[in-house]
């Protein structure tokens, strides 16, 4: 996981990812990976790239009282979180535990460098 999150400072230009700070241990089931607002290219397309190399991701959770119809009796509306709904639609996650290998992480690391090129970035 912290191999990861060194990894991924080269990307910071492009992503929000986790940081483990000097006061917490992480010890998370994924690795989240948020875009940073301007980019030119969608959540969406990132997603299916590397779904598309065998990197399998999931959704970040939904903003549960603004963006889960279930929850509408509570009575917010979109725009009452705007951090956790920006998360939401513009984050994904991959799974992350301890059998991942780093050859698996460098793996990852390649292809999300790979998409950046082919979007005319370098990372």
């Amino acid at each position: 996981m912290l191999y990861l999150i060194g990894q991924f400072r080269r990307f910071d230009k492009f992503f929000i990812t986790l940081k483990e700070e000097s006061f917490e241990k992480l010890g998370p089931h994924a690795f989240s990976i948020i875009l940073r607002p301007g980019l030119n290219f969608t959540k969406d397309e990132f997603v299916a790239y590397i779904e598309s190399r065998g990197i399998d991701s999931r959704n970040l959770f939904y903003s549960m009282p603004t963006q889960c119809p279930s929850y509408a009796f509570l009575g917010y509306k979109l725009g009452s979180f705007p951090e956790a709904e920006y998360c939401s639609d513009h984050g994904t996650h991959i799974g992350i535990h301890q059998d991942i290998g780093v050859g698996q992480l460098d793996y990852v690391v390649e292809a999300v460098e790979q998409f950046l090129i082919s979007k005319g970035h370098s990372s």
